[in-house]
């Protein structure tokens, strides 16, 4: 390969481009409906995989690669980060914030179906997929269904309209003592006083909007503890 020309990436349209090294930062390149400026501060637009996506901020081609910053738009999705990394089927940031639309919310529902902040992102176009997760455990709203949990993972289905959450189980010193669990999945419904429960696994149904809970021993309430069958439970849209 010629050492004077720098790949960029096939996310660009699922094919490669090359611009001379020397031109990098001022070279405008045009096809398909895409505009390529480094360090502009005007939309960008990526064909990636046939999945139209947006970075508003900034794009920085190199001979390292590609990276961005700046809120990153999907058909159903959107995101920010200070640093993406891409390459030919994948994003990448360590640090980002995530939300999904409520797509097959009605008239008057909240516009997010899910939200979640400083999560490590691995976004596949080849998989069709996209993971997250950190080093701490992350809380994960769903405002239309006025609830929020504590996840270490959960795992976004690009093309279907579930989100697959999951937890380690951390037993604390009151857990193994038969004090208690420790709760991760919490309301914040103004009339269920935070109820709230130990869920180890969890799937988000965007079409029907309801969080099915699964691994759950019980649901305390008072002095008493509900033992769910089949150790789901299932919250429905306003809780």
């Amino acid at each position: 390969m010629n050492n004077n020309l720098v790949d960029i990436p096939a996310i660009l349209n699922n094919s490669i481009y090359t611009i001379e090294r020397e031109q990098i930062g001022h070279t405008i390149i045009n096809g398909k409906g895409i505009e390529i400026l480094k360090g502009n501060k005007k939309n960008v637009a990526l064909l990636t995989a046939h999945l139209i996506t947006e970075i508003k901020k900034s794009l920085e081609i190199s001979k390292n690669g590609m990276t961005g910053r700046g809120d990153f738009g999907f058909k159903t999705a959107f995101m920010n980060s200070k640093k993406y990394t891409f390459n030919r089927w994948c994003i990448k940031a360590d640090s980002s914030n995530f939300n999904l639309k409520n797509t097959y919310g009605k008239e008057g529902d909240d516009p997010l179906a899910l939200s979640a902040n400083d999560v490590r992102a691995n976004i596949s176009f080849k998989e069709r997929q996209g993971q997250f997760n950190s080093d701490q455990t992350q809380e994960i709203k769903f405002p239309s269904n006025m609830y929020y949990c504590l996840m270490d993972k959960f795992i976004w289905e690009m093309d279907g309209s579930t989100v697959n959450m999951q937890k380690e189980d951390e037993k604390t010193s009151f857990e193994t003592e038969g004090v208690g669990e420790k709760s991760n999945f919490f309301s914040f419904h103004p009339n269920q006083e935070n109820l709230n429960f130990k869920a180890l696994q969890a799937q988000y149904d965007l079409k029907s909007q309801k969080i099915s809970c699964k691994k759950v021993n019980y649901i305390p309430i008072g002095d008493v503890r509900i033992f769910p069958n089949e150790n789901t439970v299932v919250i429905q849209k306003k809780a």
